[in-house]
């Protein structure tokens, strides 16, 4: 095995990394728990499905042009298709992140 990959999985490995690791996945669950609340509030949202990830699943009205007006806002989210057209995949960011696409969702109309 090439030698940067065995320091970067020394790294990772190590209690430093993991301490990491940890710290970085409860700011994550931190960020998702205050988007999906103030993503809730939202009139344009009829579904939040539940998720372990670092992602969620988001029902819309008019999934469609709330994905394109992200899109014109810089924004950019995945448009699901087929029986999920109705629906959008958000990533989880970091606060700052976060909070431009609440705004910019409370902004749609």
């Amino acid at each position: 095995m090439p030698m940067p990959v065995v320091e970067i999985a020394e790294q990772t490995l190590s209690q430093e990394g993991i301490e990491y690791m940890r710290t970085a996945v409860k700011q994550i669950n931190q960020n998702k728990a205050a988007f999906i609340t103030a993503l809730s509030s939202l009139p344009l949202v009829k579904k939040i499905h539940p998720s372990d990830a670092n992602f969620i699943l988001v029902e819309m009205t008019d999934a469609e042009k709330v994905h394109e007006y992200l899109k014109s806002e810089h924004i950019y989210v995945k448009k699901q298709s087929g029986q999920l057209s109705h629906c959008m995949r958000i990533s989880i960011g970091t606060e700052q992140e976060m909070r431009r696409v609440i705004q910019a969702l409370s902004n749609y109309r």
